[in-house]
């Protein structure tokens, strides 16, 4: 039984006792959402897009205004189809690519130096959302997940360490003996009342282990009270991304830096090449 294991099932015991008996051979609710000829299902509900836009502009707000600690940073969760080949570099861009834009200046020597980093890691069947992340002066690596009954460290973790050692690669740092007695590994979660109980909200509470974890409060402070709020925060980043005009081919080159014609407020730049563009019809996802 490994160490990240034996941590999860601690968790379980402690506290009061779940709303709902889960195991990791529950199936939840899985129908599918339809309006007029519209099917949404629970991949639909909260993509990719949205949660790399919103933690990219948690980050940098926390960078621009100094509200928060800034010893942290996010990185895409393209990470994990990358790393496990589910996913083409031609496409959505290069593992090395995404690790380069992990800071508005696109420094590998900024990036080097944040301390703790977060990587939003999708997986399992059906997909679901869960966020990896490491603190590095803690020697402290786990996966918040908000039905931590399903155990989606069985796949996160294989997949967090995989991505935590490309990283190392690209940043030039020491490699790190992960599974050794030196480095602690757990499974966080809401309050056991607090935990998602549906199958469509992973992804907010993703968002919401993202803002605890740009904090550095912890993984517990928030849950399913907390869905409506982080949705309204959501919409409200998502519109308040600059607008960029694209060139007439319609692609910027990976050299070029998008020409802004419209600012937002929650934040005055976007990070360059893979991220130039936050597609309109992003902010009307149905949640």
């Amino acid at each position: 039984m490994s160490a990240l294991t034996t941590v999860a099932n601690t968790q379980h015991v402690l506290g009061s006792t779940p709303t709902m008996s889960l195991s990791k051979h529950t199936v939840l609710d899985g129908h599918m959402l339809r309006i007029r000829n519209i099917d949404v299902t629970r991949s639909d509900l909260i993509p990719s897009t949205v949660i790399d836009a919103c933690c990219a502009i948690i980050q940098e707000q926390a960078e621009r205004e100094g509200s928060i600690a800034t010893d942290f940073c996010f990185f895409s969760s393209w990470l994990g189809p990358l790393v496990s080949g589910h996913a083409n570099g031609r496409s959505v861009g290069s593992f090395c690519e995404h690790v380069s834009v992990a800071t508005a200046q696109g420094s590998l020597t900024d990036t080097a130096k944040k301390e703790r980093w977060a990587i939003p890691l999708c997986g399992g069947s059906p997909p679901y959302w869960v966020l990896g992340y490491v603190d590095h002066r803690r020697k402290e690596l786990g996966v918040y997940d908000s039905i931590p009954e399903l155990e989606s460290h069985e796949w996160a973790e294989p997949l967090l360490l995989r991505i935590l050692d490309g990283i190392h690669e690209r940043l030039s740092m020491p490699g790190c003996r992960w599974l050794s007695s030196e480095w602690r590994r757990l499974v966080k979660s809401p309050k056991p009342e607090q935990r998602q109980l549906d199958a469509w909200s992973c992804g907010l509470f993703c968002l919401l282990a993202a803002e605890e974890f740009a904090r550095g409060t912890g993984f517990n402070s928030n849950g399913n009270n907390h869905k409506d709020s982080i949705r309204t925060e959501a919409l409200q980043r998502l519109l308040c991304i600059p607008i960029t005009r694209r060139e007439a081919e319609g692609q910027l080159t990976d050299n070029e830096e998008p020409e802004i014609i419209e600012h937002g407020d929650a934040t005055s730049a976007r990070r360059g090449g893979l991220e130039a563009t936050a597609q309109a019809h992003a902010a009307r996802v149905v949640w």
